[in-house]
């Protein structure tokens, strides 16, 4: 035998079909194995399951003994779950010992599970060509002429709207007003191409279960009948698309209907199409219902006459769709001394989804019983999917001549041909203690393929694990096993035991080898790197190193494994959920119980989801739809990574700064930020498995370091830190503004904002037990007294002046312990710190260059530098500039009344003396006022000097300007205006009564000679300062 890879190439191909149509009878009988497990049912109703047969009991029990009667027994189970296979063991058991020469039996195979091929095979057939008349021979040969699928389409849909219009039954469940709508929205040419007629569309779906052209791709199973989801339509989209293209208006209310689903529109239109498609089917082959009813009657009848039975084995009823009703009312007809045709012995086979919903429901009685095969039917034993593999591996290697002879001696299970594995790693001991090959496989890699099967049925482990690796294996263009990323396009391949093994395998090998190696590691192995060397084995992750020396691949470094009860766990599966004892020191030839690991319940099923979301978003460049919850664990750990004292930021920096919001992952499922404004974590491996540490120390430490691996999540976090340390820090500043300091910014608020609502502060240390002990009241006296009637505007920024201050308090704070310092209520500030940066800003006049651009800023920052350059900086210098300019304006009016120096005191003098000339005259005047003059004027010689210092404010900074204010210099001014304006009321009333004496006359000619000049100025300033109420005088010192 020329057994090298072209000859298992070809043989591959002949036994595993890629079409799935049933292989050669040698093939098929080489790769039976037999059903263990098979439940039976002497109902078509009642589903309960009297007993479970293996396939000879069942053969001999109901079969065999009940053949002479009529019999219509159904074979159910899911799609690839072996139905076929069994039906066809049953006519080859069937046909192998009765030898009965009365008995006709006639296998309906799959045949791309088509209704053309199944049609095919009827006219093939010798018994229907010799008992069917010519003209009924005809019409099945018109049948199956070979229509293509492109061809189906076209006809099918205009069959469906030519039904539709023909629909006389106003009982049915469309009145006519609905389907006229549907025929219209059926044929419109949109509806057609991006609905019906594209791939996986319905009238698609339907055409390729009847066309003999779908046999060069994979055999349809699928439910082709109407479903609700092929009518949900995008009311915006699909509909607008249909009014663009000029669509019929009924075609346009049937689309909305379609899409709003008003009043279960959608499913009425699915029943009703379901209801045409037998109609449809057999109008497009000319072929109908009783048609075939008088043909299989007909075969029926000639076979009675020549003393004969039929028996019926139809692997699949599905391969007659369009027909199948009529297959079925005429295999419940049984025979009768007055119908003269034979009996009828028929096995069929039907998904359980089809009998619930398309077997008819009143011929159900009529089932003689029914066989169900579930997992447990061919999958119940130990051994059972290596049984498999292994029948199929051994009908590979084996020369076909060699089968033949087999089959030609009976086809004994006891003397079943095998080919012998040369190495020992590849043998396979079943329960009879029968040896097989099952080179390229080990034990481990058949069962870890078998557990990613999402359905577990023997034609998934044929075609999707026996036949991809025999393909890989046998081309010549690579080396075997191949790189994983090729092997995942055919294979569901376990996944790493950890996260981080994968990590450890790429520090150690490189390209193509590295690829082969993870290839071995998860199928072949256990999908750890643990280690195991007792001096007699050596196993790197579950895998002795003479598979490693077969595929050419190294060995590397991996976790010691040092007592032989955990290395047992990891390299053990067993098939049944019962233990049995391995010694590792057994030969290799011993029988291992392999088990086929349960789908089990997962525990932390976040964290399976998780780590699910980022192998995709890694390997498959997919969303990340996880990245809300690993945005946080990246937040926590960014802010307790870093020192930032010793980075030029605080504490305080990263806690404000780092926040969900500004964490961005690439393509993660939500709103793109700007980079700029972000701190980015792009795609790479790097931070790949930044984030699985992160992963797993949040949810299987439970944020605890005492997990397995651990200590390897430490350093790997601990050499991600190293690495992005700058850009982090980088990101930061960035978000923050390359030049915008949010804490001198703090502090300067602070102070401006205490200075305006408690007291002024000389030195530092009072500063700081301003800017950091004193409560501050936006509602205070001192608030009121300078920002006077504008104390809304301050209001206004209540919540920002508290954040303000909280900023300053916790910037400056000396963590201690454990404590957060964003939560914390005890403070400990670093005092020196503070007054340093007093003194720093005490020299820039508490001002921040003014040049400064500062842009991009969001939250706490923003918030921040809008207190300081909108309300202090524009709002409040406004405001106390206003201010200032009425002192000013003030001291300008009284400076023209008084005059300066010499001249402050002349005026002084004859207020004195005017009033005296009127004591002595006698004349009465406002004693109080006098009072006032005298005690604040006349024994107050430095007012003069104090106004001189108030007339050079107006170069000062805003800080000094605040006060100023803050010690009533505007009150006082409007003080002495009024003491002024008073002084103008007393003059006016003497000079105009003329009632003092010559003695005074130089006084009043003194005081004549500048009236009108003084007390013009008197009344510009009364009206100057006419809102200012309230003060002190003593306030002049």
């Amino acid at each position: 035998m020329e057994n090298n890879k072209k000859y298992l190439r070809n043989r591959t191909e002949e036994v595993i079909k890629k079409s799935a149509i049933v292989s050669s009878l040698d093939d098929f009988l080489i790769t039976h194995v037999p059903f263990k497990e098979l439940k039976y049912c002497p109902s078509g109703i009642d589903d309960s399951i009297t007993k479970k047969y293996s396939e000879e009991q069942l053969y001999n029990e109901f079969i065999l003994t009940n053949r002479t009667n009529h019999n219509l027994i159904v074979v159910q189970g899911n799609n690839g779950s072996g139905k076929s296979h069994f039906i066809r063991w049953l006519k080859y058991k069937y046909d192998n010992e009765l030898r009965d020469k009365s008995e006709i039996s006639i296998l309906i195979e799959r045949n791309y599970n088509t209704l053309q091929g199944t049609i095919e095979q009827l006219l093939s057939n010798d018994i229907i060509k010799k008992f069917v008349s010519k003209e009924q021979l005809d019409k099945l040969n018109e049948a199956g002429k070979n229509i293509s699928t492109e061809k189906f389409l076209t006809i099918m849909n205009f069959t469906f709207v030519a039904e539709i219009m023909r629909e006389e039954d106003e009982e049915c469940k469309l009145n006519s007003l609905k389907r006229r709508k549907l025929a219209s929205f059926l044929k419109n040419e949109l509806v057609m191409d991006e609905l019906m007629l594209k791939s996986k569309g319905p009238i698609k779906r339907i055409a390729q279960k009847l066309s003999t052209d779908s046999k060069e791709g994979k055999v349809v199973d699928d439910d082709i009948r109407f479903k609700e989801e092929d009518f949900e339509l995008d009311l915006g989209e699909f509909v607008e698309k249909l009014r663009e293209t000029g669509a019929e208006k009924d075609a346009v209310r049937c689309a909305e209907d379609l899409a709003e689903n008003r009043r279960g529109f959608r499913k009425d239109v699915v029943d009703y199409l379901n209801s045409k498609l037998d109609d449809v089917i057999q109008s497009i082959i000319k072929l109908n219902s009783q048609d075939l009813n008088n043909m299989l009657f007909n075969i029926r009848r000639e076979l009675y006459k020549v003393g004969k039975n039929l028996t019926l084995f139809i692997e699949d009823i599905t391969s007659f769709t369009g027909i199948d009703r009529a297959i079925i009312e005429n295999l419940i007809i049984e025979h009768t001394t007055e119908n003269e045709i034979c009996r009828l012995f028929s096995v069929v086979g039907i998904t359980g989804a089809y009998y619930q919903g398309n077997f008819p429901d009143n011929l159900k009685d009529r089932v003689t019983s029914r066989i169900v095969i579930d997992e447990q039917s061919i999958f119940g034993d130990e051994n059972s999917i290596l049984d498999i593999a292994a029948r199929y591996i051994n009908a590979i290697n084996l020369d076909r001549d060699e089968i033949r002879k087999w089959v030609i001696k009976g086809a004994s299970e006891q003397e079943l041909p095998i080919v012998p594995s040369k190495v020992k790693w590849a043998t396979y001991i079943d329960n009879e203690d029968r040896r097989f090959n099952i080179y390229p496989f080990n034990k481990n890699a058949i069962v870890n393929l078998y557990n990613q099967l999402q359905t577990k049925t023997p034609r998934m482990v044929i075609s999707h694990i026996i036949l991809p690796v025999f393909m890989k294996f046998t081309s010549e263009e690579s080396l075997f096993p191949q790189g994983i990323s090729e092997l995942e396009g055919v294979l569901l391949i376990p996944e790493f035991k950890d996260n981080f093994t994968e990590l450890k395998i790429n520090e150690q090998l490189e390209g193509e080898e590295r690829e082969r190696f993870k290839s071995l590691i998860r199928i072949w192995g256990d999908s750890t790197l643990n280690v195991y060397d007792d001096g007699k084995h050596k196993r790197l992750g579950g895998i002795d190193d003479a598979i490693f020396k077969e595929f050419n691949i190294p060995m590397i470094n991996g976790d010691n494994v040092t007592s032989k009860e955990i290395y047992k766990k990891n390299i053990e599966k067993e098939i049944n959920d019962e233990k049995k004892d391995v010694s590792l020191d057994n030969n290799e030839n011993a029988k291992v119980t392999i088990r086929v690991e349960p789908k089990k319940e997962i525990k932390n099923i976040e964290y399976e989801n998780i780590i699910q979301d980022l192998n995709s978003w890694f390997k498959n460049k997919t969303p990340l739809k996880s990245h809300s919850r690993i945005r946080d664990y990246i937040v926590v750990y960014l802010k307790d990574s870093i020192y930032w004292e010793m980075e030029d930021l605080s504490q305080l920096s990263s806690l404000t700064t780092i926040s969900k919001n500004v964490v961005m992952i690439e393509d993660q499922l939500a709103r793109a930020l700007l980079e700029d404004n972000c701190i980015y974590f792009e795609r790479s491996e790097e931070n790949y498995y930044f984030f699985m540490a992160l992963v797993d120390y949040n949810l299987l430490g439970k944020r605890k370091w005492n997990f397995e691996g651990a200590s390897e999540r430490i350093i790997l976090l601990s050499t991600w830190n190293e690495n992005n340390k700058e850009k982090i820090i980088s990101s930061i500043k960035r978000i923050n503004g390359e030049n915008f300091d949010i804490y001198s910014y703090a502090l300067i608020n602070n102070y401006y904002i205490n200075t305006v609502c408690n007291t002024d502060n000389c030195n530092n240390t009072d500063i700081y037990c301003g800017l950091l002990t004193k409560e501050i009241d936006t509602n205070s006296e001192t608030a009121r007294k300078i920002l006077d009637l504008d104390i809304s505007k301050l209001n206004h920024y209540k919540e920002d002046v508290k954040e303000n201050k909280e900023l300053v308090l916790r910037y400056y704070n000396c963590k201690l312990g454990d404590a957060d310092i964003t939560k914390t209520n005890s403070f400990y500030l670093d005092a020196a710190k503070i007054i340093s940066k007093i003194e720093g800003l005490k020299l820039n006049d508490w001002d921040i260059n003014s040049d400064d651009t500062v842009q991009n800023l969001s939250g706490t920052a923003e918030a921040i530098y809008n207190l300081y350059s909108t309300f202090i900086k524009k709002e409040m210098k406004d405001l106390v500039d206003s201010k200032i300019s009425k002192v000013l304006n003030n001291i300008k009016e009284f400076r023209m009344v008084t005059g300066y120096d010499e001249d402050y005191r002349k005026t002084m003098l004859a207020i004195k003396e005017f009033y005296k000339a009127m004591k002595l005259a006698n004349i009465s005047y406002n004693q109080s006022t006098y009072s006032l003059f005298e005690e604040k004027l006349l024994k107050k010689p430095n007012v003069n000097n104090i106004l001189k210092q108030l007339e050079m404010i107006k170069d000062n900074c805003l800080i000094d300007k605040i006060k100023l204010l803050s010690k009533n210099y505007l009150i006082v001014t409007t003080k002495l205006k009024e003491l002024v304006k008073e002084m103008e009321k007393t003059v006016n009333a003497q000079y105009q009564s003329k009632k003092l004496s010559n003695n005074y006359n130089e006084i009043q000619n003194e005081l004549t000679i500048t009236k009108d000049k003084v007390f013009t100025t008197l009344n510009s300033i009364i009206n100057e300062i006419d809102e200012v109420n309230g003060g002190d005088m003593d306030a002049i010192k």
